[in-house]
């Protein structure tokens, strides 16, 4: 399949061109009518209208895609501004896949700090044209009215006149984008604007792309967009190579400990919970409890205490009231508490440590939603944790190989007790956390340095294969195909603390949200 992707530009920058990319990403140079030659491609040969470029933007160089090339898919990015998934420029087989089950990928949609949209581009920019373009849009295709107003009466904003779908598709945008635009031109007068101002039409149709997409009820897929040089996506790597080096030489002690077999008593704290029933734990943590707990969190832990097998596990939600009831921290981690060195996420990752170790079981975090009942054989083997076929997230030190909040264990297992040890070791010496994910940076140094910790995680087999996709999702319109299946092969979905979708769309249809949060 010829799949492009075409990177609007107007300054040199280091094209993503590796091997892995398969020519995917071209370089296009926008307005170079109007501009010195970049040495790419530019966008005034042919059908164009490179030199009006200083209001129109981008829409210089998607006028030219559209008028002059010929592929199956095409998609729009920036030089400065990329979609990315898994820590990476997207691929071409994550952009053909995608496009399996979506219509169109955009950028993931932010909130604007205004009641809506109306409001936003009236304060930054100049209301009149707004209005202007609503009556353009309206007299050429009354039909959208609806979606029209819908979204400038919401505050959902998608930036950058980015997409990627199948170039028929794209014509069909074009055709009626660019209809509605030149249109709209005519009658705007910008010789008084100044040089922001002056780029109405390219702020006109990052508008009025939500309103093609929620009018033809496409199936959109947002996906992030980061801002970034890729000369500089490799600065990543290296910073996880010093930050190994580093957790290395504070656990020095600690590994030459494991090295020698000299490990046996390094965990003092004896157990102090104990079960009647000889039930194997699950843990799941929020500090504030569960009278204190967002709906998110609620929904995730009742969808955890539906699924859990009740016959051989029972469940321990961990609250700051009762903590002490499982385990104690020594001083030094308390003092680092306190300070705020350690946050309540860090504090979670040294209680999981220290649950598996002494009591074994499940840890799961608290935003997992679990979507069926959980496999009895999970708690049958001697250790557990969620990886992926290959290597993920290059900008990550975990490169898929295992997943801190989840894990199911046997008491005493090597790694929780090096991971509590080293970070007892870590807080004793350090003041503050090398990084948010301290946990992975730990089990990695235990992973690199023994070898019965490397076997036990090399042992697992990958599971879960689509337990990032659901949150993409939760604020899309319910289709019970799609989830069927998402969760033909996947039981735990992490979801994210922070997000805050809605049950329901702008008209009304039940979300993927609004669907696992009724289910009881």
């Amino acid at each position: 399949m010829d799949t492009r992707i075409y990177v609007m530009t107007h300054k040199q920058y280091s094209n993503p061109d590796g091997p892995e990319y398969d020519g995917l990403y071209h370089p296009l140079h926008v307005g170079h009518a109007i501009s010195a030659d970049l040495g790419y491609p530019g966008d005034d040969v042919g059908d164009n209208i490179s030199s009006v470029n200083k209001s129109w933007c981008e829409l210089t160089g998607i006028y030219w895609l559209w008028k002059n090339v010929t592929c199956d898919t095409i998609g729009i990015c920036h030089y400065r501004r990329y979609f990315v998934a898994d820590e990476d420029f997207l691929k071409k087989d994550y952009i053909e896949k995608a496009l399996q089950t979506y219509d169109v990928i955009v950028s993931r949609s932010t909130c604007t700090e205004y009641s809506n949209l109306y409001e936003h581009y009236a304060d930054q920019h100049i209301e009149k044209d707004m209005k202007l373009c609503r009556e353009v849009l309206l007299s050429m295709h009354p039909e959208y009215e609806n979606a029209f107003d819908l979204c400038m009466s919401c505050n959902l904003f998608t930036v950058g006149n980015m997409m990627i779908c199948s170039k028929s598709l794209f014509d069909e945008y074009c055709s009626w984008l660019f209809g509605v635009l030149f249109e709209v031109e005519k009658k705007i007068d910008i010789s008084g604007y100044d040089t922001f101002q002056a780029r109405v039409m390219g702020y006109l149709s990052e508008r009025l792309l939500r309103v093609w997409l929620l009018h033809n009820n496409y199936r959109v897929s947002e996906v992030e967009v980061r801002m970034i040089d890729p000369a500089d996506k490799d600065n990543n790597l290296k910073e996880i190579d010093l930050k190994q080096k580093y957790v290395g030489l504070v656990l020095k002690d600690l590994i030459s400990q494991y090295h020698v077999g000299n490990y046996a008593e390094l965990v003092d704290s004896p157990p102090v919970y104990h079960d009647p029933e000889s039930k194997i734990p699950v843990w799941v943590c929020w500090w504030q409890g569960e009278s204190d707990m967002p709906e998110l969190i609620r929904v995730c832990i009742d969808s955890l205490r539906r699924n859990i097998p009740g016959d051989l596990c029972r469940l321990h939600l961990v609250t700051m009231d009762n903590v002490g009831e499982y385990l104690s921290f020594p001083q030094w981690i308390i003092d680092r508490f306190e300070s705020g060195a350690i946050t309540m996420t860090g504090l979670s990752d040294i209680l999981r440590m220290g649950l598996l170790y002494r009591y074994g079981g499940m840890w799961i975090d608290s935003t997992y939603y679990v979507a069926s009942p959980i496999d009895r054989t999970l708690f049958e083997a001697e250790f557990y944790t969620q990886k992926f076929d290959e290597g993920k997230w290059k900008a990550d030190v975990v490169q898929g190989r295992w997943a801190g909040n989840l894990i199911i264990t046997k008491p005493g297992n090597v790694l929780c007790r090096f991971a509590l040890n080293a970070f007892y070791m870590y807080w004793f010496k350090q003041e503050e956390a090398i990084d948010y994910y301290l946990i992975d940076y730990l089990i990695d140094a235990a992973y690199s340095n023994i070898d019965e910790v490397r076997n036990l995680i090399d042992s697992c087999k990958s599971s879960q294969p689509d337990c990032l996709e659901l949150h993409k999702i939760l604020d899309d319109p319910y289709d019970p195909a799609i989830y069927e299946k998402l969760t033909a092969n996947t039981t735990f979905f992490k979801l994210y603390r922070k997000l805050s979708p809605a049950k329901e769309t702008i008209i009304g249809k039940e979300t993927f949200y609004g669907h696992i949060s009724s289910v009881r």
